[in-house]
């Protein structure tokens, strides 16, 4: 990744790369070197102070036109390039606090396409403002630089880590950053090799299956107030009070009810359709999935969730057997999870401990 912007350049089709694209923040020669032609070079800085010293440092090298316009951010003169006529836009903008972001707000909904360089800290947030989550909603692509080998990459340490994002017609699970962001989350989901999302179907019922309740949003107003239903959709994956897992669908009422004797679960007839489920062959192998689902460990990763659609199944992790329970115990010996000395004991500041900790808030 030696030429950054040829780099950016390729994520782009071929018919895009036809297209006029104004490129942020990159000279002449690198554009030149990355074999871009129709481009318009605009520098884009953050206050006055920098725009004089790159106005400086070009002018102490004559003969080189670097750029083809240098403004500052939301001046009259960086307005009207924006009025010209662009299809795509290849950014490196100033990492001046949300500069950044300030600077896609003002052109994303301007152009086709934009292929960005920059901080990925406001994608890991828990809640997205109203602007930075249209723009996220039409990322379609990701690819994460450390902060290792985004100082490789530019010659100077940086501070976080950025990432190469192309912003078009969306499709990119970006809701896993922030999940990925939790250390005993990212440990757990690491050694996973399925998801509940690679089991999932909807509307079968052949032999036993454990059904999945529709993910919900916070009601609006609640705040996520322990107490109300919304806060109860938000931390509760599967239902509390009896087992939701059915032998053949809900024909003659084979609900697991009858097996465990739990009481106060709705009967269904033939004609109700079974929604989201995952199949077993043998009961006890459900059973022992649907009991893993309220172990601390699973609903701890469950807490981490965003919930708003179906993407949370793909980060849920779905073990390899269910022949045997899958403990709390067995969970931490598993993913390498610190400190379990039992099912309610940590060692004090383990990972653990945390588990512990953060589901109290849920009791």
């Amino acid at each position: 990744m030696n030429n950054i912007l040829k780099t950016m350049y390729e994520l782009l089709n071929r018919e895009e790369r036809r297209k006029e694209i104004l490129i942020i923040n990159f000279t002449k020669e690198k554009i030149k070197n990355a074999g871009i032609e129709n481009y318009f070079a605009l520098a884009v800085c953050a206050n006055e102070a920098e725009y004089n010293k790159v106005k400086y440092n070009i002018k102490n090298e004559p003969g080189h036109k670097y750029f083809d316009k240098i403004t500052i951010f939301d001046s009259i003169e960086y307005k009207e390039v924006l009025n010209m006529k662009f299809d795509v836009v290849i950014g490196n903008p100033p990492y001046d606090r949300t500069l950044h972001l300030k600077i896609l707000s003002s052109i994303y909904d301007k152009v086709k396409k934009i292929c960005w360089i920059a901080p990925i800290k406001w994608l890991k947030v828990k809640e997205l403002s109203e602007d930075n989550k249209k723009i996220a909603d039409k990322i379609e692509f990701l690819k994460i630089l450390s902060i290792e080998e985004a100082s490789q990459l530019f010659g100077i340490r940086q501070e976080t880590e950025l990432g190469i994002t192309v912003i078009g017609n969306g499709g990119y699970d970006y809701q896993q950053l922030s999940i990925l962001s939790d250390p005993i989350v990212k440990k757990c989901i690491e050694k996973s090799h399925l998801f509940l999302k690679n089991k999932l179907e909807y509307n079968v019922s052949d032999g036993f299956r454990v059904r999945l309740i529709d993910l919900k949003p916070l009601n609006a107003g609640t705040g996520g107030k322990k107490g109300t239903a919304g806060w109860f959709n938000r931390f509760i994956l599967l239902h509390r009070n009896c087992s939701w897992v059915y032998e053949n669908g809900y024909q003659n009422n084979k609900h697991w009810s009858f097996y465990n004797g739990t009481s106060g679960c709705k009967q269904y007839t033939e004609k109700d359709n079974l929604p989201y489920s995952i199949h077993f062959d043998y009961m006890k192998c459900a059973v022992n999935f649907e009991n893993s689902t309220k172990t601390k460990v699973y609903s701890y990763i469950y807490s981490k969730l965003k919930v708003n659609s179906h993407t949370n199944f793909s980060l849920l992790p779905f073990m390899h057997s269910y022949q045997y329970p899958w403990t709390d115990d067995r969970f931490c010996k598993y993913y390498g999870i610190t400190g379990y000395i039992d099912d309610e004991h940590a060692v004090p500041g383990s990972e653990w401990e945390t588990i512990l900790n953060t589901m109290k808030e849920f009791e």
